[in-house]
């Protein structure tokens, strides 16, 4: 996707460039205009002059109307804000990458796989892309930007390429109103005969290497580092309705969250023990709670008791 903007950007660029070039050739016609309409050779110089202004609306039109094509084409995958930082500066589109603190979340739709076995590929079709539907809408509110669609995941980053000041409060509202809308997404489902699905959440945040990684001919803005494969790992705990985040994301939202659970995990690849925790919901401007449930902490063939707290 970011390969095709690269080049369609470098296109307008190119046709931008050739329109002030013209417009300046314009300039220098008008100046010979007036100086012929003194001496009297107006009639031999006014086809060129109309020639000329009238390549100067059509290229300059062509180049309006292909930054609005590509504009709604990319706002369903990106927000406005991220689209605008990608066409309209010369960093956006620039290969390499750059230290950014950012927060990941990482969605996935439990039993999915298995349920895909017994459906039809049109209905399989069908499901995904309802779900993917109302998810991304909700990511886009919360200023995220989708990085991947992986099957029935989501890999999502907040603060990159834009940043935000409030990454964490952000994801994790985010990941609360996608849990939020899978009671109406089932009753959807149910309608078109469906059975109802779940979906797990992990959330990190850590430093990253944020930017365009690739080729001239293919690139693709990601993120990169350790901090996403532990996103990755932090998801893989949850069990269907679940959100996981990272102490490194709750120690900024300690007085707004609702700790529901807490346990120690060591993810592959991790030299020590870490703590993480269920969410319940979220207060401030966000105000969004999960129904409150007191049961056995589960995770990636864990079953471990917890001790559950009320905020």
């Amino acid at each position: 996707m970011f390969s095709s903007i690269q080049e369609n950007n470098l296109r307008i660029t190119a046709e931008i460039t050739y329109t002030t070039i013209l417009i300046t050739m314009g300039g220098v016609s008008v100046a010979s205009s007036y100086f012929a309409f003194i001496c009297g050779y107006l009639s031999q110089v006014l086809p060129s002059i109309l020639a000329l202004y009238g390549g100067v609306i059509a290229v300059t039109t062509y180049a309006v109307h292909s930054n609005r094509r590509m504009r709604k084409t990319f706002r369903r995958y990106l927000t406005d804000e991220v689209v605008t930082t990608l066409l309209q500066t010369q960093e956006g589109l620039k290969l390499g990458g750059q230290k950014r603190i950012v927060t990941l979340l990482i969605s996935d739709l439990r039993g999915f796989s298995a349920l895909s076995e017994q459906l039809s590929l049109e209905q399989i079709v069908e499901i995904i892309n309802l779900y993917f539907e109302v998810m991304t809408s909700i990511i886009h509110k919360y200023n995220g930007t989708i990085n991947d669609l992986i099957g029935d995941g989501i890999f999502v980053m907040f603060g990159a390429p834009v940043e935000i000041a409030n990454s964490e409060e952000q994801a994790v509202s985010c990941a609360i109103e996608m849990q939020l809308a899978m009671d109406d997404i089932n009753k959807q489902l149910t309608i078109l005969g469906f059975p109802s699905l779940a979906m797990g959440i992990g959330i990190h945040t850590g430093a990253v290497i944020a930017g365009n990684i690739g080729s001239q001919k293919y690139a693709k803005y990601t993120v990169m580092g350790s901090n996403v494969n532990l996103a990755a790992r932090i998801e893989k705990y949850t069990a269907g309705g679940q959100i996981l985040i990272s102490a490194d994301t709750l120690k900024s939202l300690k007085e707004i969250v609702r700790v529901d659970g807490e346990m120690q995990v060591q993810p592959k690849g991790i030299k020590e023990q870490i703590t993480i925790y269920e969410i319940g919901g979220i207060g401030g401007k966000h105000n969004l709670y999960l129904p409150q449930k007191t049961k056995t902490f589960v995770g990636a063939g864990l079953n471990t008791e917890c001790v559950f707290s009320e905020l």
